[in-house]
């Protein structure tokens, strides 16, 4: 009776596994995985996770250093930038306390540091009464224009400051002298 009994089972036996393919293509769940057996909870990550979860740490720490590049760069561009400035003031308040000449000069290499240059312009200028081309009230004033540059090792300009003031003569001072330091 059991060897008829087992006979009828091994008929059934493709039967039956092709049933249970069939309702786990339906059903979603994965093809060989018995009906009656649930899945249970997983205790680790797959490897799909923890690629993608490597390569979301990668462009994230990537990003970052980026970040911190563009931020170094910018830090040093406006530190060359606040050195270019107080460059440029010191040397016109050289000329316009005397200390220097207000002339126009080429452009000469600081003494503290090879790596900046400077280069002054002085331009006169007459003041006319409107409406009256011969009338000169002033050819005191001019304009005093100076121009800070710090170069890098490829000889392009990294840092430039450019300050112009109007300035006249002192009290006291003829049109001579005056003229005299135009020159």
């Amino acid at each position: 009776m059991q060897t008829r009994r087992l006979k009828q089972v091994n008929a059934l036996r493709p039967v039956c596994h092709w049933l249970c393919q069939w309702s786990n293509r339906c059903t979603g769940k994965a093809i060989g995985t018995p009906p009656f057996r649930e899945q249970t909870s997983r205790n680790g990550l797959t490897l799909l996770e923890i690629v993608l979860a490597i390569g979301i740490f990668l462009a994230a720490t990537s990003g970052i250093l980026r970040l911190t590049s563009i931020g170094a760069k910018a830090s040093t561009n406006a530190r060359l930038q606040s050195e270019a400035l107080m460059r440029c003031e010191s040397r016109l308040a050289e000329i316009l306390a005397g200390r220097a000449a207000a002339k126009t000069t080429d452009e000469s290499v600081f003494v503290d540091d090879a790596g900046w240059s400077w280069q002054v312009r002085v331009e006169r200028h007459s003041t006319r009464i409107a409406g009256d081309a011969d009338s000169i009230i002033s050819d005191y004033l001019k304009t005093i224009s100076v121009t800070v540059r710090r170069r890098n090792s490829l000889d392009e300009v990294i840092a430039l400051s450019t300050l112009s003031r109007i300035a006249g003569c002192s009290s006291g001072t003829t049109a001579e002298q005056y003229a005299g330091g135009l020159r």
